[in-house]
């Protein structure tokens, strides 16, 4: 292609290419780590619930039981009047996203 294709042509089209080949990488990348996040799900689902198997008819939460099932407990302040209930959030691990703030949970 020496002489035949100018030089300016050819400088554009590679541009072209090296931008294609970043952004499909990207892409690529990105799809990767949405696999990888997918898989992970089905195996933390699969963990949880081989723990509340284990647990089957269990007549009483003991503590090991919230420390294997539970991350941690939010709950909401007075809602006005003291004899009004108030919301509790449980959170477990393996299916809710853990804490990474913990003065989030004060909040």
């Amino acid at each position: 292609m020496a002489g035949k294709v100018p030089e300016k042509v050819c400088i554009g089209l590679l541009e072209k290419y090296q931008a294609e080949k970043d952004k499909l990488t990207a892409e690529q990348d990105e799809l990767r780590k949405r696999s990888e996040a997918t898989r992970q799900d089905e195996r933390d689902v699969d963990e949880y619930i081989r723990r509340m198997k284990s647990y089957a008819g269990a007549k009483k939460l003991t503590r090991e039981m919230a420390l294997e099932l539970i991350e941690y407990i939010k709950v909401d302040a007075h809602p006005g009047h003291r004899n009004l209930p108030r919301t509790i959030h449980v959170f477990y691990k393996l299916i809710d996203k853990p804490l990474t703030n913990k003065r989030n949970a004060l909040e």
